[in-house]
């Protein structure tokens, strides 16, 4: 038989003859010894703890022929790694591109040289065009087949030397490319493949280039100094004039002076000459400014090298002067500021 509960708290059975429990009985007793205190009933029995899970049942092992019970949690890596990302590049190591400087310098020459000497070529071949036009015929055939062997000569003089200057071009613009990546691993938006093949893919070639010789002026630039772009444009804008122009001239003919059939060839021949010229002053001009881009950015890449990873002091700009008149007790009406010591003295020290 259950005892009946307390009849003060009605939560504990009584134990009492009075029908109270234990904890009531003491608690009353407790205020009658100390009258100022007030009554206050036991606290509550907190519910009783439960009883502890059974353990989870061992799943069976899988039947013959039946798959395994499923992994009991998500798997470590993803299902599919993606694609395949490709060899690493191996690491940015600087090297001095002086010796390839140099041996641009002299090639960057040598083509203004050979361009004005195909400039002079070009300008005999179209004099001699000119007088077939006007029917004066004071040249002789000889003098015709010399201008014609002079022209071409010279051409395909300006074409070996071209080309030596781009091979040894590439090779030097790819090594600025892994030397700027020593000075700053993360600026760059192309990567070092493209240093050569931006050349010789079609219609990128006319943006890519410019684009990493950007990023490489922009990552050679020494601490301190501003990087100013405008000697790299204008290299490659007379670069690119060059190139369109070097192509379009004997495009539009096959034949010189002493292989055209008639007016008509003769006047095909003149524009293609005109645009040689044009072309060959282009030239002078973009090998000139090409020498001044190769020595700038070798310069450029050996003072950051030589400066180090980590900045001078000295290297740094100067911070600006604050803009507007000073105020030796602060500006009028504003704040005093947190700093009530000593001003600057407003005039010239006194003297003797």
């Amino acid at each position: 038989m259950n005892a009946s509960p307390c009849r003060q708290c009605r939560q504990r059975p009584a134990a009492l003859p009075d029908g109270r429990c234990l904890p009531c009985a003491q608690a009353q007793a407790q205020a009658q010894t100390q009258p100022g205190l007030p009554h206050v009933a036991p606290p509550a029995p907190g519910p009783a703890p439960a009883a502890p899970a059974p353990p989870a049942a061992a799943a069976p092992p899988p039947f013959p022929g039946q798959g395994a019970p499923p992994h009991p949690g998500p798997y470590p890596g993803p299902a599919y790694p993606g694609p395949y990302p490709g060899p690493p590049a191996p690491p940015a190591f600087f090297s001095s591109p002086q010796a390839l400087s140099t041996a641009l310098v002299v090639l960057c020459a040598v083509n203004m040289a050979v361009l004005l000497l195909s400039f002079a070529a070009t300008v005999g071949e179209l004099d001699v065009v000119h007088d077939l036009q006007a029917g004066g015929w004071n040249v002789t055939y000889e003098e015709a087949e010399d201008a014609d062997d002079r022209f071409l000569g010279a051409y395909l003089l300006r074409l070996l030397v071209l080309i030596a200057t781009g091979v040894v071009f590439l090779v030097w613009f790819h090594r600025t490319r892994v030397n700027a990546e020593v000075f700053a691993p993360a600026g760059h938006r192309m990567s070092r493949g493209w240093s050569i093949g931006g050349w010789f893919t079609p219609v990128v070639n006319l943006w890519f280039p410019k684009r990493i010789a950007n990023d490489i002026w922009r990552a050679s630039t020494p601490w301190g100094r501003h990087p100013g772009l405008g000697l790299v444009t204008g290299w490659w804008v007379l670069w690119l004039c060059f190139s369109l122009t070097q192509g379009a001239g004997l495009s539009g003919t096959d034949e010189l002076s002493t292989e055209v059939d008639g007016y008509d060839d003769l006047d095909r021949l003149e524009v293609a000459l005109s645009i040689e010229l044009v072309s060959a002053l282009l030239g002078v001009v973009a090998a000139l400014l090409a020498l001044l881009y190769v020595r700038a950015l070798t310069a450029r890449q050996l003072t950051k090298y030589h400066q180090g990873p980590v900045p001078p002091p000295a290297a740094w700009p100067p911070n600006p002067a604050p803009a507007g008149p000073y105020y030796p007790g602060g500006r009028p009406g504003a704040f005093p500021g947190p700093f009530p010591g000593p001003q600057p003295p407003t005039g010239p020290p006194p003297g003797p």
